[in-house]
């Protein structure tokens, strides 16, 4: 489950070398399964930075060190001419210390990057592209990742201003009403706001009123003393440097922090001189929320992303402005975010062409990702600019916009990255970091099906056929349910599945109602309905598979989630017996006590129409510990102890639920762990777990 943009989300290869859809029997590669432990060969890319001049490429690779139980980023370079490799990829820092987020400055002459270089709280570093490069180095003033002004003079920085008072301030609400003679003999938290949990934070968040809200700061680029530019009492959002340098532009929530206004969510739009002075409004407070801004190359088009409210749709506008960025008419609507047609319009910030005459987003599009264009003359024509059944992502180019680089994955190719011309064509693979190991196993590529539930709405999802299927055999099956619920599967490796069929399971992975890359309409139908509308969508979409695979032995279907995926998985054995064998992680079990323990009431109170004292019914009703007396399948629960996104108590409650109706369950706990970021070791020991567990179950 995510908590991303809007709240209520709870929330690569050559052209011509894609494989078609696979048959039960088509299969890619060599000469085992996948295994578990192969997680600790995996490559992660990502991060790609093209320079200004396009003749160089950073981006980070990320490896697992299996002794020291962790993960390291190191930023690599590839040297390009017209768009083509030169050479091979080389590692530009070291892997002694963890380094990643690349961003190059207008000039192309420095590189930025963060690292934890040293002990000194400052994670930002530098270091020179256009000579040998040296020592890295920090600039004076900067201590948070940069955003260069575009005639490459200024950077400007989001930041916190220094905190008065002490930890104790911090510890006790500025407002608390409660007091001792002996304040220094306290060693507690004194807690009067509401959003105080956090993921993976043992410790309450501090009063808002505690600790300063983060503001626009600005300082020379050479370096010196940073200068405060806004004092505004809400935090400073997705800057943007207008085009002569000369202002900034800026989001941010006046109704800030906002703890009981669920409706108000996002920004408006403010602009400020690099001098500083007057903070300017430029949209009308509360009227509708907006983010992204982005100024085209002239600077007289500023492009933003708006919506009317929360869970409304997003569209991408433009208007003309001055250049204080004050409107000169009233914005016009490029993309249509209910528009059917148009991708889902759920992520993807826009950028310009460096022609000024179109914008340019990424956004998924049922299993896809992809690379967008809308041109300013051609409002509503939106042009799908990258192809295949594959996702892409991290989209950068040079600064004339000849050439783009992404990190490209589909079902059978862990993400490497690529580069292309402005048109996705004359594509090149970058890297091949995960060709070694690749070479050595048998992969099973990827199904697509789709089925009709009972309202009429076509559902999509993926089938993984086993690795060494045999017409003549019978397999066990596993449904794998993904989080969100505004999430979506697609045409991306997963190594899990990948394990799963190399051990003879069918993997089936659908897109229910409430999945994102359908369209606004369909992520958000399931509105005050979680469960009691999307369970069709899985029990229909089993049913779909079997009919289209009689080798799948109906006995033996197992199911599987983490998230609002741990909750299905819990909510459909609750609601049918169809499942033999269940691993439910980062599970839900009761939403009053997700509600109450975790944090995301904002996400939820949306979602579903209120608190629970205004919605009671509705969270009873979408509750599966409204129905466990109807469990029989075995369960293995899985979860982090540092989970506050779907916190303990729901696990704990739905595995001693279990426990006393005589259910099979057992109940692993992993310390210091959160809602993701598992170290590696703990992320095989799922994997391994919930191998065993079904194989237990369902391989007989």
């Amino acid at each position: 489950m995510s908590l991303s943009s809007p709240p209520s989300a709870f929330l690569t290869l050559l052209a011509l070398a894609w494989p078609a859809l696979a048959t039960p029997g088509a299969l890619l590669a060599q000469d085992r399964p996948v295994q578990p432990e192969d997680h600790y060969r995996e490559v992660s890319v990502g991060q790609a930075a093209m320079s200004p001049a396009g003749d160089m490429l950073a981006f980070t690779v990320t490896r697992v060190r299996e002794e020291e139980n962790d993960r390291v980023r190191a930023i690599w370079m590839q040297r390009l001419s017209e768009g083509d490799p030169q050479g091979a990829p080389f590692q530009f820092t070291s892997s002694a210390h963890d380094a990643h987020s690349p961003l190059w400055s207008p000039d192309g002459s420095l590189l930025s990057f963060q690292s934890n270089r040293d002990d000194s709280g400052n994670p930002v570093w530098f270091i020179r592209v256009d000579q040998p490069a040296g020592e890295a180095f920090r600039i004076e003033g900067v201590d948070v990742p940069p955003l260069w002004s575009p005639d490459g003079e200024w950077i400007a920085l989001v930041r916190r201003p220094e905190a008065e008072g002490s930890d104790d301030a911090r510890r006790v609400a500025p407002d608390a009403i409660s007091a001792v003679e002996n304040p220094d003999r306290f060693d507690g938290h004194v807690i009067t706001h509401a959003n105080f949990r956090q993921n993976e934070m043992t410790n309450p968040l501090p009063h808002p009123d505690a600790v300063p809200t983060p503001q626009l700061w600005v300082v020379p680029a050479e370096g010196g003393e940073a200068r405060q530019l806004t004092d505004v009492p809400f935090q400073v959002m997705g800057p943007a440097w207008s085009a002569d340098s000369r202002s900034l532009i800026f989001v941010g929530n006046h109704a800030e922090p906002a703890e009981y206004d669920q409706h108000r969510v996002g920004g408006d739009l403010y602009a400020v001189h690099r001098d500083g002075g007057e903070v300017r409004t430029l949209t009308e407070e509360g009227a509708a929320t907006y983010s992204d801004p982005v100024v085209s190359p002239d600077g007289g088009t500023l492009g933003f992303l708006r919506r009317s409210g929360q869970g409304e749709p997003t569209g991408l506008f433009i208007v003309d402005v001055d250049p204080s960025f004050a409107f000169q008419e009233e914005p016009r609507m490029l993309v249509d975010g209910r528009a059917p047609e148009h991708p889902s319009r759920s992520s993807g910030s826009p950028e310009w062409r460096a022609d000024g005459t179109a914008l340019r987003y990424d956004d998924l599009i049922r299993g896809d990702r992809h690379l967008f264009e809308v041109r300013v003359a051609a409002p509503g024509e939106v042009r799908q600019v990258t192809e295949g059944e594959r996702r892409l992502s991290g989209f950068t180019s040079d600064a004339s916009d000849r050439w783009l680089a992404y990190v490209s994955t589909s079902p059978t190719r862990p993400g490497e990255v690529f580069v292309a011309d402005l048109y996705g064509a004359d594509e090149v693979q970058v890297t091949h970091v995960n060709r070694d190991w690749l070479s050595e196993v048998t992969l099973s590529d990827a199904q697509v099906i789709r089925w009709t539930v009972a309202d009429g709405t076509e559902i999509e999802g993926w089938i993984l056929p086993p690795v060494d299927f045999d017409p003549d055999q019978r397999y066990p099956m596993v449904m794998s349910i993904h989080g969100g619920p505004h999430a979506a599967f697609g045409n991306n490796y997963s190594q899990q599945f990948q394990v799963m069929a190399g051990q003879g399971y069918f993997v089936f992975y659908p897109n229910p109602r409430g999945s994102s890359a359908y369209g606004h309409d369909f992520t958000y139908v399931t509105r005050a309905a979680w469960g009691l509308m999307d369970e069709e969508d899985f029990l229909t979409g089993v049913e779909a598979v079997l009919a289209r695979h009689p080798q799948i032995d109906r006995d033996r279907v197992g199911v599987m989630g983490g998230s609002y995926g741990g909750y299905m998985t819990n909510w459909l054995t609750a609601r049918s017996d169809i499942f033999a064998a269940a691993v439910t992680r980062a599970t839900i079990s009761n939403w009053k006590t997700t509600y109450l323990s975790g944090d995301a009431q904002q996400a939820l109170e949306w979602e579903f129409g209120g608190p629970p004292h205004e919605a009671r019914e509705i969270y009873r009703a979408s509750s599966p510990l409204s129905h466990v007396e109807n469990v029989t399948t075995p369960t293995l629960i899985l979860h982090g102890e540092l989970d506050f996104r779907t916190p303990m108590t729901d696990a704990e409650q739905w595995y001693l639920s279990l426990v006393k109706a005589g259910v099979p369950a057992e109940f692993v706990r992993y310390p210091e762990s959160a809602h993701g970021g598992w170290t590696p070791w703990r992320t095989v020991d799922g994997l391994e777990r919930t191998l065993s567990w079904m194989n237990y179950w369902l391989m007989h």
